[in-house]
C-alpha cells in the first residue's frame, strides 16, 4: 500500500468516526431535549395522580369509619343512614385500583352491617370481629404497609371468613 492509499484510508476512518460521533451527539441531544422531559412529565403526572388518590382515600376512610361506627353502636337500620354509609363506600371504591378491588369487598363485608335488635349474640360477635378487623387493617393498607393480597389474608385469618 502506498502512502497515498494509506492517507486515503486514514481519512475514511476519520470521516466515519466523525459521522458516528456526530450521530451519537445528535441522538443524545434528541434524548435529553425531547424524550427525557416527556418521560419526566409523565412520571410527575403519575405521581400527582397517586398523591391525589391517597389524599382522597385518607379523607374518605375516617369519614366512612365514623359513619359505620355511628350506625353500628346505635344499632341503626335506618335506610337513610345505611345509604349514607353505602355512598361513602362507593366513593371509597371509586379510588381503588383494579388490583385493590378485594379491599372494597372487605370494607363492604366489614362495615356494611344492619344491626336490628334481634341479632343473636353470635352474629353480633362475628360482625364486631369483621368490623374491628376491617377498620384495623385499612390504615395499614393506605400507609403502604399491607398489599391487597396480604390485607385479604389477614382479614380472613382474623375473621375466620374466606372472601377470596
Amino acid at each position: 500500500m502506498s502512502d497515498a492509499e494509506a492517507a486515503i484510508q486514514a481519512a475514511n476512518i476519520t470521516l466515519w468516526g466523525a459521522i458516528i460521533v456526530g450521530t451519537l451527539a445528535m441522538v443524545g441531544t434528541l434524548v435529553s431535549s425531547v424524550i427525557a422531559p416527556g418521560l419526566r412529565a409523565r412520571a410527575e403526572a403519575h405521581e400527582r395522580r397517586e398523591n391525589a388518590r391517597l389524599d382522597a382515600l385518607r379523607t374518605i376512610i375516617p369519614e366512612m369509619v365514623t359513619i359505620a361506627l355511628k350506625n353500628r353502636f346505635r344499632a341503626s337500620d335506618s335506610p337513610a343512614e345505611i345509604g349514607e354509609l353505602l355512598a361513602c363506600i362507593v366513593r371509597f371504591e371509586l379510588w381503588l385500583d383494579p388490583n385493590e378491588a378485594v379491599i372494597g369487598r372487605i370494607v363492604r363485608n366489614g362495615l356494611v352491617m344492619a344491626h336490628p335488635s334481634s341479632v343473636s349474640s353470635q352474629e353480633n360477635e362475628q360482625a364486631t370481629t369483621a368490623f374491628t378487623s376491617a377498620t384495623g387493617l385499612l390504615p395499614r393498607w393506605v400507609r403502604g404497609q399491607l398489599a391487597p393480597d396480604d390485607f385479604l389474608k389477614q382479614y380472613n385469618k382474623e375473621t375466620g371468613r374466606d372472601l377470596s
